[in-house]
């Protein structure tokens, strides 16, 4: 039942159970007898998925300022939507997204938190995103440790990473992949 749970099915139960040893229904299933019985054994579940609870209100608030364009952005990219379905994993993958947009706007220490509220009798979900941005950070002294067989100059380079940029999130990634191409490390 938690799996319908988490997919806006508060009110799932399951209805009945029944059980059937080699297509007959049994009322206890007892232990069978090989030489009489392939003893194999059947369950069904039948369940009321009851009514779905559908998301009444989306909102986003942040602990500091953030710029209306990236704000924009971030309302854009969410998936749970007023009048549909609610669905943690949704909140839950929309808390990701929203970290990862933060960061590669230079928050780096970007935290995303939120509530929401079920009302199961009114059938409804307010749902609040808390966006905690931290300052803007910008790459500092870009140093190359531990590098034996590929000059260090190199490895910046292929990094593209300049100290005093914004920084991002996707530019880490494109610099490990541009240094694991030059071919010299493992991954």
């Amino acid at each position: 039942l938690r799996w319908y749970r988490a997919r806006g099915r508060y009110d799932a139960r399951v209805v009945a159970v029944r059980t059937y040893v080699d297509g007959q229904m049994v009322a206890d299933p007892v232990e069978c007898d090989p030489d009489k019985s392939s003893c194999e054994l059947e369950i069904m579940v039948q369940i009321d998925e009851g009514a779905e609870i559908k998301t009444q209100s989306v909102s986003v608030e942040t602990k500091a300022a953030l710029g209306k364009d990236i704000l924009e952005k971030i309302e854009k990219k969410l998936t749970v939507e007023r009048n549909k379905r609610f669905d943690e994993h949704d909140y839950e993958a929309d808390k990701a997204t929203i970290t990862e947009m933060l960061q590669d706007a230079s928050y780096a220490r970007a935290k995303v938190s939120g509530n929401v509220s079920i009302d199961r009798d009114q059938k409804i979900a307010r749902v609040t995103y808390i966006l905690e941005p931290g300052p803007a950070c910008t790459f500092g002294t870009i140093k190359v440790e531990g590098n034996e067989d590929i000059p260090a100059q190199l490895i910046t380079i292929a990094a593209s990473i300049r100290e005093g940029k914004a920084y991002s999130h996707e530019l880490l990634v494109d610099a490990e992949a541009a240094i694991f191409a030059l071919g010299a490390f493992s991954a």
